[in-house]
């Protein structure tokens, strides 16, 4: 389910706050948030994006985390426990219908 395919990624970055990262493919938008995470962070996917997999990959490649998710209606979140990841840099990528999109996200306590 997580394979590779071609992606594009818009960044928005904030000194000193919680970045928010919007991933864009074709008419859909996710949101992941905050990121860095500590704990647990939020996905929101827009209306028509359906159910999305998450894999999330530490920096040698190892999928340490899958999870499918539904998004209950339009601009709902959902989170997602990060809990047990420890600190660093990670991978994160969405799988649905529309296509993959992928993202770094970083573990931060």
């Amino acid at each position: 389910i997580c394979d590779t395919y071609n992606y594009v990624v818009r960044m928005v970055t904030n000194v000193g706050q919680a970045s928010i990262q919007q991933i864009t493919n074709n008419n859909e938008q996710v949101t992941v948030y905050p990121n860095p995470a500590s704990t647990s962070l939020t996905l929101t996917l827009s209306k028509g994006a359906g159910k999305a997999t998450v894999c999330i990959y530490d920096m040698l490649g190892k999928l340490v985390m899958q999870q499918v998710y539904s998004p209950p209606s339009e601009g709902q979140g959902e989170a997602i426990d990060v809990s047990d990841l420890a600190e660093g840099l990670y991978l994160i990528r969405l799988n649905n219908d529309v296509g993959v999109q992928q993202q770094k996200l970083l573990i931060s306590r």
